[in-house]
């Protein structure tokens, strides 16, 4: 039987990182809440250069970018962080609703681009869609720790 409170993509034990950058102090409360309540660990951020350093200090599962925010703005931001190899599957939410825009998103790398206002359960199943696939995950068997050390993730 389906239990509308339990996902059937999100078991509770995992906790996908995700890094939200939205800098309306609201919206980026309530997504960051409603995203900790389905067992997703949120890093929020207000500014693209600390959404930035963020990225490069950890290791995201999914990247929540708002377009309008202080620079670098969001699609900027996905550019550069494409151009170091950041693989990680990315959304943006924005009011930014012309088929140009929708087309730069896409172009500088996004997987998804929600109009607001959208439902946060839009949000979530796009989410979930996008984990679910684990397509953006390099799959080596074996992880070299040091020239001795190696581990095998099989």
């Amino acid at each position: 039987m389906y239990n509308k409170n339990k996902s059937p993509f999100m078991p509770k034990q995992l906790h996908y990182k995700i890094l939200l950058l939205e800098d309306d102090l609201g919206l980026n409360d309530t997504i960051a809440d409603f995203l900790s309540e389905n067992h997703f660990e949120v890093t929020s951020l207000y500014s693209g250069e600390d959404a930035q350093d963020a990225i490069y200090e950890n290791n995201f599962d999914l990247l929540l970018l708002d377009v309008n925010v202080p620079a670098p703005n969001g699609f900027e931001l996905l550019k550069i962080i494409r151009d170091e190899g950041v693989t990680a599957p990315a959304i943006f939410l924005t009011s930014r609703n012309g088929l140009d825009d929708l087309e730069t998103g896409y172009d500088v790398g996004c997987d998804d681009y929600i109009r607001k206002p959208f439902a946060l359960k839009e949000l979530l199943l796009r989410m979930q869609t996008l984990l679910k696939r684990n397509f953006f995950h390099a799959h080596n068997e074996t992880i070299t720790i040091s020239d001795d050390v190696t581990y095998d993730t099989t």
